[in-house]
């Protein structure tokens, strides 16, 4: 998540029309409300793109759709009482990327309609009974399989062949991260590297980390998904870079803030068709009744600029696999 360029925020501004004088005119105005982890609204790219799904199908913001907004910015202690705010203002649907905001959602009301996304494991994160039939007030879409942990540290070792030691940095609380360590020890072990498991307790805590990983020289780091980390991820591409150290992220917004490799999901279309469910549920469908969706591919990324900045001379090969290439 990232803040949008000249021609995103003319088209942001282009949606802020004050809706009161509008709905005077008769027409119906849906109100939702939007809870992130992260960034705000209206400094979010992922969100540009959630808006833009949400023209598709005919809403314009001001018009027959307004926003409470509410963004904790990596603060995650303040999510609960942000979605309390929500639900005293009685919106019609609460959006809420990613798992720590839609389970502060769900635990502030179980009547309103709540999406998600960024969510790895719907069901054992409490949001739903089933994939297929969710059974209470939250739906949306999964962004995650559990291996793919496994994966980032495959593409890590193709990019930097010599590496024998990698750091993992993990978010203490996110119980997604203890299924993925799992996944790369096992990736580890097969590809008779060693590896550290780097624990960021908070938002505050990841300087602490980051600090951890350069004193301990490792090899590479594998940076897993997680809202505190995207909070900060100017400061961690940042800093890792500093360190010349390669690596990969979990979403390809790290990449965009400088980061050599990502592996993940491509969140600007599941932010995108997060839109069809709002619309859905606006249109009278119960969130409990529509399947949660799971991703069908995802997006390997790679910044060229990084790899020389840094000194890594990446393979031929492994550049030709990138769907995405920053050069």
């Amino acid at each position: 998540m990232h803040k949008p360029g000249i021609a995103a925020v003319a088209l942001l501004a282009s949606l802020a029309v004050w809706s009161v004088a509008l709905a005077q005119q008769g027409t119906r105005v849906a109100r939702v409300g939007y809870l992130t982890a992260s960034h705000a609204m209206d400094d979010d790219l992922l969100a540009l793109a959630f808006l833009r799904g949400l023209e598709d199908l005919g809403y314009v913001q001001g018009r027959n759709i307004v926003f409470e907004k509410r963004a904790a910015h990596g603060r995650l202690e303040l999510l609960p009482g942000l979605a309390a705010e929500l639900v005293r203002a009685n919106v019609d649907v609460i959006v809420a990327p990613p798992t720590v905001a839609a389970r502060a959602a769900v635990t502030a009301t179980r009547t309103i309609p709540i999406v998600f996304m960024m969510v790895a494991d719907p069901v054992g994160a409490g949001l739903a009974a089933s994939l297929s039939r969710p059974g209470g007030n939250a739906t949306g879409l999964s962004n995650q399989s559990g291996d793919v942990a496994a994966k980032m540290i495959e593409l890590l070792r193709e990019a930097v062949p010599t590496a024998g030691r990698l750091a993992v940095m993990t978010r203490t609380g996110n119980s997604g991260h203890d299924t993925q360590w799992a996944y790369a020890v096992s990736a580890a072990a097969r590809l008779k590297l060693t590896v550290q498991r780097i624990r960021v307790s908070s938002y505050d805590g990841v300087d602490g980390a980051l600090q951890e990983v350069k004193d301990l020289q490792f090899d590479g780091l594998v940076l897993l998904s997680d809202p505190v980390f995207v909070s900060r991820r100017e400061d961690i591409a940042r800093a890792v870079n500093e360190m010349r150290l390669p690596a990969i992220y979990g979403f390809a917004e790290f990449t965009d803030a400088g980061g050599l490799m990502s592996y993940g999901v491509n969140l600007a279309d599941q932010f995108r068709r997060a839109a069809r469910y709002v619309d859905r549920i606006l249109k009278g469908a119960r969130p409990g009744d529509l399947p949660i969706e799971q991703p069908s591919a995802f997006e390997f990324s790679i910044n060229a600029k990084t790899a020389a900045r840094i000194g890594l001379a990446l393979p031929r090969e492994l550049r030709l696999r990138a769907d995405r290439l920053i050069e």
